[in-house]
């Protein structure tokens, strides 16, 4: 069993011993690999995430709860942590008066710090840049202030805290691993103080782990929802990106692993070119052109912001790999591939999860009735089943329903394209408003309740001057549809 474990292959043993002896060989390798077992946590534990409703921190706390760790989520507002219970959710505000709870870190024993004001999400004026930086510095502090006030026992055992790539600034060409000298624009001033307050919790004696993340990848959300088909100047600056589930691989990895400590940088080992990055996007999405924008046009619109679309940064995972990390989307191809399946541009996606405190066969059972879509659809929708092909829903049953889009009667057909009892079903529009909707439901048993996740693909009639002149309005009424269903389904398991 011990030699499976350790997964030594027959290659790997005889070169081994053209060098060294196979007893000693075998001796070492044990011990390297029991060393290794030891530095991981074999218990579950639990993991306070601040920045919970963001991008990153949203995917990082679902996939905690499926491997069963106990997950506290913080953000601005905590009625939209709803992948949690109730009790395991606070509200806090860096830029607030407010000092970081210190309730919320009672027997924590790790920390993910992800807060901080968006970077790129409008121009920027000295108030914002004032916000991006305090944000993240004084954020930091109030942690580091609340760890100080915790007994040494009851202190995390590791703080982990986003950082950024912004640190190095532009440096165009250069090969950019951790030891490399920061830059000296605003960003790179930002990250520098950020990091200095960061590693203030070692001395505290916290195991700390800073992640310079680079471009993350998502399906939903984040720089490729807001990225069109755009060189932006000559297109020849390196851009540095990271699937996010390769983020989230190693977050984890560095929680369980007590040998992970200091900066890491977090971003494929394959960086790739402006125009690369872009003609790749745009043969996977199947957009039929792509654009060039002259650098002078983006610095009159976004002023001194256009730095982040323009910044050159070619940064290598030295440490990841130094540390044997694996991996899944190491090439920027392969991962646009598994973000958008080769699906064109017109397709848009949607997601959203939740956590109800009740087990998975009921849970499962609600959701597959198809009269109870009625009690948690929206009363503007006039949402009514009609009827259905089979008595239960099952693999090929079709449901027909009506409903009215803005007061406008319409009917609607699904079909039930694949159907796994209590686990998932995908139910494909047949006939509907729609050139194409899938929905995807997922169910998922977690400590003291289910995880539901909906994921929902779609097509705009109209193709191109369709999705231009509707994509805003439908993307806010399907929003709309969403947030009522998930506060009809609190009300509903958990009343």
């Amino acid at each position: 069993m011990l030699v499976t474990s350790a997964c030594f292959s027959l290659v790997e043993l005889l070169k081994a011993t053209m060098k060294v002896s196979p007893v000693k060989f075998v001796l070492s390798r044990c011990a390297s690999w029991c060393k290794y077992r030891v530095s991981r946590y074999d218990e579950q534990m639990k993991i306070l995430i601040t920045g919970a409703t963001g991008l990153i921190g949203k995917k990082l706390l679902i996939d905690l709860l499926k491997k069963g760790h106990t997950v506290v989520g913080v953000g601005r507002d905590k009625s939209k942590i709803v992948e949690l219970p109730e009790k395991q959710t606070y509200s806090w505000d860096a830029l607030s008066d407010q000092e970081f709870p210190l309730e919320a870190l009672k027997d924590c024993d790790a920390v993910v710090h992800l807060a901080g004001e968006p970077v790129a999400a409008q121009r920027w004026n000295e108030q914002i840049k004032k916000n991006i930086l305090d944000s993240r510095v004084i954020g930091t502090k109030k942690i580091i202030s609340a760890f100080k006030k915790l007994k040494e026992a009851h202190r995390p055992k590791v703080f982990i805290a986003g950082s950024a790539i912004g640190f190095y600034g532009d440096q165009g060409e250069k090969n950019l691993t951790e030891n490399a000298s920061p830059g000296s624009d605003f960003l790179a001033d930002v990250v520098q103080q950020w990091e200095s307050e960061i590693i203030k919790a070692d001395k505290l004696g916290i195991r700390t782990v800073i992640l310079r993340t680079g471009i993350v990848l998502a399906r939903s959300g984040g720089a490729l929802e807001k990225m069109p088909p755009v060189v932006v100047g000559s297109g020849d600056n390196f851009m540095s990106w990271i699937h996010i589930q390769d983020w989230i691989n190693f977050a984890i990895e560095a929680m369980e692993n007590s040998e992970s400590k200091g900066i890491y940088n977090l971003v494929s080992p394959y960086p790739v070119t402006q125009s690369v990055f872009i003609a790749d996007l745009a043969s996977e999405r199947q957009v039929p052109f792509v654009m060039k924008v002259p650098q002078f046009v983006v610095g009159m619109v976004l002023g001194e912001m256009a730095q982040v679309l323009l910044t050159s940064q070619k940064v290598k995972p030295q440490k990841m790999l130094d540390q044997g990390f694996q991996f899944q989307f190491a090439n920027l191809k392969q991962a646009l591939k598994d973000i958008y399946h080769s699906e064109d541009y017109l397709v848009q996606n949607f997601s959203v999860s939740q956590f109800v405190p009740d087990k998975i066969e009921n849970v499962f059972n609600f959701f597959s009735a198809a009269q109870n879509l009625e009690k948690i659809t929206p009363d503007f929708l006039n949402f009514k089943v009609k009827n259905m092909s089979s008595e239960e829903i099952e693999k090929d049953t079709i449901i027909n329903y009506k409903l009215k889009i803005h007061g406008i009667p319409a009917s609607w057909q699904t079909q039930i394209v694949e159907f796994k009892p209590l686990e998932m079903f995908i139910d494909n529009q047949n006939k509907g408003p729609y050139s194409m909707w899938q929905h995807t439901h997922t169910f998922t048993p977690v400590k003291n309740g289910t995880l539901i996740e909906d994921r929902i693909k779609y097509k705009i009639p109209g193709h191109l001057i369709g999705l231009l002149a509707l994509g805003s309005f439908i993307r806010k009424d399907v929003t709309q549809i969403f947030r009522y269903r998930v506060k009809s389904i609190q009300s509903k398991f958990n009343p």
